[in-house]
């Protein structure tokens, strides 16, 4: 790769209360001025020298400038994650937009925590800025990362422990699995031998959480925002469901946004393969050149390629095609409820237990303990790990336990269209004082693998709101309403839908000890065996509601 003749390094930028921010600028061929591509990282800036995605850009006539965040390599000031993102993006874009080799339109790129620092930026709708393309993240990260019905995930645990300090750290631990182990959650940064690290310190204090977490809140400026916004999900990346919220949000307002949505995980479109499927090379999309052309379209005026002819292009599993909405869910999408029923019991894939239209008419419940010391593995899923791979795996692994209830409905006689947003409705009790339930969806194949689709979760402690704290009174029974991930997805016929209800998913989601204490400060010796109690009786008829399309 030729080296960049054009450019200036490590341009210290000054931000509104005086901190400087590093810089490094790119210039294409020509005297200027030019319309600017703006990169945020904390991922290191020098990195891009290497990027062929910076010599795309050049060669189109852009200037590309990738600046480090705050705290980060060569910026001064301390990393506060997000917190600091609005006021820095918008310092920069203006910034960016006086200097001569700017002709005064900016846009902005980049993937993960660089898609937050556009979102950021535009929740204020800066003048010069015209378009942003964030991709695998979405307005509301910290909610949507950090907790599922507040549950907490572990992506923000390894994310803040290697992020928060100046330079990149090299991975500390290794093994992963046992590193989550250690207890209590709030207090790994000294398990690593790090000196206490303020960020992470208090994202996960229960008392500054909910805090910490507001602060970082840029939805309602999104609302009113005027920047046009392309979001790139994938159906197994941690941010997707939050994404498609963002977007059903804005496109409802008016807003000029379009989303594409495949069958991938935080990597978008870099294989056929996520998890153990194939979804064929008509799975992929060439999204550096989406993303060049919709910011072509915004600049200069060029037509929008046609897989953005919609607000939104979707890829709908199973069927393996391309499709387009104009909302999200899609309108001909309409909800079915599918019942959980068993006649002896549905512990394990071995139980009888079943799923169909048809309310419950067989045993009035199941039951099964919950062993935080011994808890349900995570296999896939919608899963940010630094060593475990996302995406639909075979859940038979763990369906074998006796603590997973599976209900499984019969062989589908004619293909079965979901996009949307399952949830399921699920009579609990539990002799814990707290506790967490997941609901898995899983597609059963003819050779009996059962590939999860989308999961959900809810600890019985926030079962009134995610930011509230409820002990439970065993003997109690509560309706939990659990959201799963959104997805779209063709069930083939001669195969089965499954439903799994379990109360872990280790290491994906930090354990329940099932005691009085916070999950984030439990210890070891808080561990209670927990006796849960699923009902599917007439009075108490527990299921999962399916956005099934109404069209071929």
């Amino acid at each position: 790769m030729e080296l960049f003749t054009k450019q200036k390094l490590s341009m210290m930028v000054p931000m509104r209360d005086g901190i400087r921010l590093s810089c490094d600028i790119r210039f294409p061929d020509g005297d200027g001025p030019f319309p600017v591509v703006l990169e945020r990282t904390p991922y290191n800036k020098a990195l891009d020298l290497l990027s062929e995605e910076v010599g795309r850009w050049t060669s189109q006539g852009y200037a590309f400038v990738c600046q480090d965040c705050r705290g980060r390599h060569e910026s001064e000031g301390v990393m506060e994650p997000m917190s600091q993102e609005i006021l820095d993006g918008v310092d920069t874009v203006d910034w960016i937009a006086r200097q001569d080799f700017c002709n005064g339109q900016v846009v902005m790129t980049g993937e993960s925590y660089c898609g937050w620092t556009q979102l950021a930026a535009a929740s204020t709708s800066p003048s010069a800025l015209k378009a942003i393309t964030p991709c695998v993240m979405n307005s509301e990260a910290m909610d949507s990362s950090f907790t599922t019905g507040g549950i907490i995930d572990t992506t923000p645990v390894w994310w803040l422990l290697l992020n928060t300090n100046r330079g990149q750290m090299a991975d500390p631990v290794g093994d992963w699995d046992s590193f989550y182990k250690n207890l209590p959650i709030n207090r790994l940064d000294e398990t690593l031998g790090f000196e206490p690290m303020p960020a992470f310190r208090e994202a996960l204090d229960p008392a500054t959480a909910v805090g910490y977490r507001k602060k970082r809140e840029i939805f309602q400026g999104l609302e009113t925002c005027d920047v046009p916004i392309l979001l790139c999900v994938g159906w197994y990346d941690v941010f997707a469901s939050g994404s498609m919220k963002d977007a059903a949000h804005l496109i409802q307002q008016k807003a000029d946004c379009r989303v594409i949505a495949g069958p991938w995980g935080h990597s978008l479109a870099t294989g056929t393969t996520c998890g153990d499927l194939d979804f064929g090379q008509g799975s992929m999309l060439d999204m550096k050149k989406l993303r060049n052309e919709f910011i072509a379209h915004h600049l200069k005026g060029t037509p929008l390629p046609t897989e953005l002819g919609k607000p939104i292009h979707y890829f709908l599993m199973g069927s393996n095609v391309w499709k387009g909405a104009d909302c999200w869910p899609p309108a001909e999408s309409e909800e079915q409820s599918f019942f959980i029923d068993s006649v002896r019991s549905a512990n394990s894939l071995f139980g009888d237990g079943m799923l169909s239209k048809k309310p419950p008419s067989g045993r009035a419940s199941d039951e099964y303990q919950y062993d935080p010391l011994n808890p349900v593995p995570a296999i896939g899923g919608a899963w940010l790990s630094l060593h475990a791979p996302a995406g639909p795996m075979d859940q038979r692994p763990a369906e074998r336990r006796d603590d997973v209830l599976c209900y499984t409905s019969d062989e589908l006689l004619e293909p079965l269209d979901l996009a949307g947003i399952p949830r399921a409705e699920l009579f609990v009790e539990s002799s814990a004082v707290d506790t967490d339930f997941f609901v898995r969806l899983c597609e059963v194949y003819p050779d009996g693998r059962s590939m999860l689709v989308c999961d959900g979760g809810m600890s019985l402690r926030c079962r009134n709101g995610a930011d509230r704290n409820e002990p439970n009174k065993p003997g109690e029974c509560h309706l939990l309403r659990i959201e799963l991930a959104s997805t779209a997805i063709r069930i083939m016929p001669g195969h089965q839908l499954r439903v799994e209800i379990t109360s872990s998913c280790f290491p994906r989601y930090v354990r329940n000890l099932n005691s009085a204490t916070h999950p984030l400060e439990e210890t070891e010796s808080d561990a209670v065996i927990a006796e849960q109690t699923i009902h599917h009786s007439t009075g108490r008829p527990s299921k999962i509601i399916l956005p099934v399309l109404n069209v071929p």
